[in-house]
């Protein structure tokens, strides 16, 4: 029985000087016995063939689709919480806050919109993992030793994941899939805006594990199915079971988990993406990357959220660019010219020449006031622009503004390219590439639990290598030098052979 020392010292504080009346005894042991559950599951999923596996994933597929409308239903009951949560956040936001619930947030709570998107990715993801190669028990090394000794590394489950994540239901499906193939236990913890999707989506895993004759490691994939703050802080102190930790969400909750956390990390913070355009680039190739990496989604991590220009090309593609920005559907949210218009934030002399040059409306421009504005992720139909001299001043720009995840140019000239490519140290770096394609599901990782832009591995989209570590296995005999030193080692107790052990002895 684990002793659970930093879980308890938790508790304690919780009840003790924060006096916080939902820790309750009953959810503390709820929370308690999910960690015991999910770290037995774990243990004998480890050892689970990939054909037992892949029969689990596919089941979970069946499922979902012939309980379609059950989830609906539920999705349908989130959305009109949210509205309703919305309403409320409006009535007592205080001025210059930043809203919780936005229309990005909304749109990837909605399962079912714009022809069922997430609904048929959740499904094409599971797909997607189903077919990739089985990667624990794979070999990353092989060697035999001098001494005859065979040894290999291998990769390995890690072990227990607790995840936190809002909205986006269907990362419940990309988690529960990605580490079942991996061989890990999962516990996963979502907002309350989307608790009633996790839930249906969960009861089909859940199922599926029982359709697949393996009801007994139904514990692999856990949802929390209480929303209290205190619950996750629960978890980051269960060190005993969990073995780590994926935080999906914003700085607010990657600090708590940062201060809090006795468990270790797996970070995916702000992707605030920049895309470069050189002095050789192809101005209507950036235009075409440029409007796919904003306007394709606004609530994305790899929505592209800074452009930079060199200044030589910055009035020619900013003539091309700017009727298509004017234009581009806003997609639901608030601001903008009938529904439409990219606004652009960005300093003084470029606002003015934006209005008065390019004529791009007004109501479009806004002025960045503080340079520490240059770091914000939009998730909305906003663009930071400014314009930079060289290529080292860019990639100065994005090394201090940047937050590692996802950075691109666009240049005909090759040299050019490589320097960026070299010079920025981010999760991914790309040449006359959209953003957009920084995603597991394009990488042909099947999905991903998110993109981690820690500089310590994993980083980027996180698949299943990322969900596992490595272990050394060797392999002797004595006959053969399994004894360091070899039997000299032996010499105070008068083996010099096999043969010199006795029973007398």
């Amino acid at each position: 029985m684990a002793e659970l020392k930093n879980f308890k010292a938790f508790i304690k504080h919780q009840k003790d000087e924060l006096k916080n009346a939902k820790v309750t005894s009953e959810k503390v042991g709820e929370v308690e016995k999910m960690g015991e559950n999910a770290r037995s599951a774990s243990n004998q999923l480890r050892t689970l063939k990939r054909e037992d596996k892949d029969n689990i994933l596919k089941k979970i597929v069946g499922l979902l689709e012939s309980n379609k409308s059950t989830i609906l239903e539920a999705n349908r009951a989130d959305l009109k919480n949210f509205d309703d949560l919305q309403a409320k956040e409006k009535e007592t936001l205080e001025d210059g806050k930043a809203p919780k619930y936005t229309a990005a947030l909304k749109s990837r709570l909605d399962l079912f919109g714009n022809d069922e998107k997430y609904f048929k990715s959740m499904i094409d993801s599971i797909n997607s993992v189903i077919g990739l190669e089985e990667i624990t028990g794979t070999k990353v090394d092989e060697r035999t030793l001098k001494s005859g000794i065979k040894l290999s590394e291998q990769f390995v489950a890690l072990g227990v994941m607790f995840m936190i994540y809002e909205s986006r239901p269907n990362v419940t499906a990309d988690a529960a899939a990605l580490n079942i193939k991996a061989g890990n236990a999962c516990i996963l913890k979502g907002g309350k805006e989307a608790i009633k999707s996790n839930m249906a989506i969960a009861n089909c895993i859940k199922e599926a594990f029982k359709a697949a004759g393996f009801g007994h490691l139904e514990k692999v994939v856990q949802i929390v199915r209480h929303t209290d703050r205190w619950i996750t802080g629960a978890f980051l102190n269960m060190d005993d079971y969990v073995d780590f930790v994926v935080p999906r969400g914003g700085k607010g909750l990657n600090s708590v988990v940062s201060r809090e956390s006795k468990v270790p990390v797996i970070y995916h913070l702000d992707g605030t993406c920049h895309i470069y355009v050189d002095k050789d680039a192809d101005l209507k190739k950036a235009v075409a990357i440029i409007l796919n990496a904003k306007t394709q989604s606004y609530g994305t991590c790899n929505t592209v959220e800074s452009l930079i220009l060199h200044s030589s090309i910055s009035d020619k593609l900013l003539k091309l660019l700017c009727p298509y920005l004017r234009q581009a559907d806003r997609k639901g949210q608030e601001g903008g010219i009938d529904g439409k218009g990219i606004v652009i934030r960005t300093n003084d002399s470029l606002a003015d020449h934006l209005k008065s040059v390019q004529g791009y409306p007004e109501i479009l421009v806004e002025v960045i006031k503080d340079k520490a504005e240059y770091s914000k992720e939009h998730l909305s139909p906003t663009l930071t622009l400014l314009t930079v001299e060289s290529k080292e001043n860019a990639v100065e720009h994005i090394e201090e503004y940047g937050s590692h995840h996802t950075d691109a140019i666009i240049t005909e000239d090759k040299n050019t390219a490589k320097y960026f490519l070299d010079a920025v140290n981010s999760a991914s770096v790309y040449h006359n590439m959209s953003t957009r394609f920084a995603d597991g599901f394009e990488y042909g990782l099947g999905a991903e639990i998110g993109i981690s832009t820690s500089k310590m591995n994993p980083r980027g989209p996180v698949g299943l290598k990322g969900l596992t570590s490595q272990k050394w296995i060797g392999e002797g005999d004595a006959k053969t030098g399994s004894i360091r030193g070899g039997f000299g080692s032996l010499e105070q107790f008068k083996i010099k052979s096999l043969d010199d052990i006795g029973e007398d002895n």
